[in-house]
Formats: C-alpha cells, structure tokens, sequence
C-alpha cells in the first residue's frame, strides 16, 4: 500500500480525491498540516463565513488528509 500510495502520490504531495474524504482512519497517529490564521481558514472553508474568532484563537490547524507522506514514513519504520 505504500508503494502504491507513492505512485499516486501527485509533486504537490497530495493525491487526486476520489470519493468522500471522512478520511476512513480508526486511529489518526499522523495528523499532518499546516497552521494558519483563523482569516485565512474563512476564505478557504465557506462553513467558516460567520465564524468569529476570539483573542485566543490566533491559528488553525488546517490539516492535509490528502497527503500521503506521513502514511509512508509510518510503514518505512514498521518494515
């Protein structure tokens, strides 16, 4: 599977989606992403459009359930 996960695995990181993206994982030992600031996160998700943030709320974690990387270093250190 990793293999394979390399081999769809696009320059950018990612792979191309197909289906839904509930991600199918029971346990997520390898959340990968990126922080950003919660005006940035309200102009990448429209869920977001009436959101407003608190004084504590200075980033989100915007995590990249497409990208493979984490998924193949985890199965590289089990084999």
């Amino acid at each position: 599977m990793a293999c394979f996960a390399q081999d769809i695995t696009r320059p950018d990181n990612n792979f191309s989606q197909i289906g839904d993206n509930d991600s199918g994982m029971f346990f997520n030992l390898t959340p990968y992403g990126k922080l950003i600031s919660p005006a940035e996160a309200k102009t990448l998700y429209s869920n977001l459009k009436g959101y407003i943030p608190q004084e504590s709320d200075d980033t989100y974690f915007d995590e990249s359930m497409n990208d493979c990387r984490p998924f193949i270093s985890a199965v590289g250190g089990v084999l």
